[in-house]
């Protein structure tokens, strides 16, 4: 039951944010493809890969990859920014062009929140809070593992 009720608000949540998206691209930029909204989708989750680490995460080649950056990149929602710690290498970061488009997934996030705090107690809320960090740790390290969330 709790997996079922998980999924489902993932999915109202994630629809929430494809449909913004879509509403948005539609107004900003009519030749956004659903294919490239995956691929911003995971450049965020991924937090400033570079071109080789987007390439293992979604498991298309090398070369597809800096295609696809590439079209990002010349449509203004990505940009590719020198590494710290090696100047040939380059990490991708998000422009506010697409920061604009996920600020309705943020918004549903935050009034899921409100409403989680609002049928429980202040204990209840510290507790799942702590699951869900716990939760994440644990598939983080599930994917450094697999060298796929390293950015």
């Amino acid at each position: 039951m709790l997996s079922e009720s998980l999924s489902r608000v993932m999915l109202r949540m994630r629809l929430g944010f494809l449909r913004k998206m879509f509403i948005s691209v539609r107004e900003e930029s009519k030749d956004l493809t659903p294919m490239e909204i995956f691929c911003l989708e995971g450049i965020e989750a991924m937090e400033r890969p570079t071109i080789s680490q987007f390439a293992r995460f979604t498991g298309i080649s090398q070369s597809n990859a800096t295609y696809r950056v590439n079209c990002l990149i010349r449509k203004g929602y990505v940009i590719r920014v020198p590494s710290q710690r090696d100047r040939r290498e380059y990490h991708l970061e998000l422009t506010e062009k697409f920061r604009g488009c996920g600020r309705a997934f943020e918004q549903s996030v935050r009034v899921l929140s409100k409403r989680i705090a609002m049928r429980m107690s202040r204990e209840e809320t510290e507790k799942l809070t702590a699951i869900l960090d716990d939760s994440l740790d644990k598939w983080n390290a599930l994917m450094e593992k697999d060298d796929l969330l390293k950015g």
